[in-house]
């Protein structure tokens, strides 16, 4: 089931997330580029923040939850969102922490496990709606039979 949904997502965000990560990867070399022909020690200083951050942008599109919809770092449209600059930002905090500890690898299993408690979750969920339903439907048949025995009388 989780990875019906993973596999779901991943081909619906497959383009978006080809979009960004053709976007970030020029603008590395991009940086990379200008770092090399820097010469103050200022400027190269502010080159290599800006290029640690487009890491992380890079790390968020190979490592961003499968199982989410994919928030696009470059949207065309309706990306001023402050719900999903909040949640962007949030993935964002998650990868630059997984990052600083190099363990980005341990990120999938986490995010992977973090699905499975979610299914699970619903599945209780359905399980404790239907015991509810049942014990309303059989409440209700008692009514209507007690109904019927007293019109019949």
């Amino acid at each position: 089931m989780a990875e019906n949904k993973e596999k779901n997502m991943t081909s619906k965000y497959r383009m978006v997330k080809h979009f960004d990560r053709k976007k970030v990867e020029r603008a590395i070399k991009k940086v990379q580029k200008q770092l090399n022909e820097t010469r103050t020690f200022r400027e190269k200083t502010e080159l290599e923040k800006k290029l640690y951050e487009l890491q992380i942008d890079f790390n968020y599109i190979l490592y961003y939850p499968k199982n989410l919809k994919y928030l696009a770092l470059h949207p065309t449209s309706g990306g001023d969102d402050e719900k999903m600059i909040s949640k962007r930002n949030e993935i964002r905090q998650i990868i630059k922490g997984a990052m600083q500890s190099n363990d980005l690898e341990s990120l999938n299993k986490r995010f992977k496990e973090e699905i499975k408690l979610q299914i699970v979750e619903k599945m209780m969920n359905n399980e404790s709606l239907k015991k509810k339903e049942n014990k309303c439907q059989e409440r209700d048949k008692g009514k209507i039979i007690k109904l019927r025995i007293f019109f019949f009388m």
